[in-house]
């Protein structure tokens, strides 16, 4: 039952408060809030999001400290970094928007496309971008999937769907960090 789980939790968090406290020192209490902190969600804590979402994604994947730093994906063994992976997918923004001048996509998927290949918000030249994904040395015969490269097209259709059904959009910001997910960088992600 529900309540069993709510004290199984509790004594769960006990347990973790006092392993932290017999390593960090007495000093050092957990807080774990309560249901309705929980329900708050975190901008209650921290704020709402910044509304310039695309600056915070070239700042959180090419300017960060650790924008540049190789690590190795458990699952298919890529080394990669959150500068490559980034400037790779913003690279297959801006070619499906210059092959499919006609295509529908939303004007400012255009502009930003332009943007991003004109180095603007902070990003480095394109010159300087990396040209290839990182090969996977687990599964080196499975590579990346190709219909990714597509995704743009997908997402528009998809939301194509959603205004048909009276729902929000999703932005290609959003979009973006979809594409994102489905490969290495998930694990940082997570």
């Amino acid at each position: 039952t529900s309540k069993s789980v709510s004290f199984e939790m509790e004594a769960r968090g006990a347990q973790l408060n006092d392993k932290f406290k017999a390593e960090l020192g007495e000093g050092v209490e957990m807080d774990f809030g309560t249901k309705a902190d929980f329900f708050l969600g975190l901008e209650a804590r921290i704020g709402p999001p910044s509304p310039a979402l695309m600056k915070a994604l070239i700042k959180e994947h090419c300017l960060s400290g650790d924008s540049r730093i190789e690590w190795t994906t458990g699952n298919y063994g890529i080394t990669t970094t959150s500068f490559t992976e980034f400037l790779l997918v913003l690279q297959e923004v801006i070619k499906q928007c210059d092959a499919e001048t006609n295509n529908g996509f939303p004007s400012d998927w255009r502009k930003a496309a332009l943007k991003f290949s004109n180095a603007e918000d902070n990003l480095p030249p394109m010159e300087a971008w990396p040209k290839k994904w990182p090969k996977e040395t687990i599964h080196p015969e499975k590579g990346r999937n190709p219909e990714s490269q597509c995704f743009l097209k997908v997402l528009h259709e998809r939301n194509k769907e959603l205004e048909g059904c009276h729902e929000k959009v999703l932005t290609l910001e959003e979009g973006i960090l979809l594409r994102l997910y489905t490969g290495p960088i998930f694990e940082k992600y997570n």
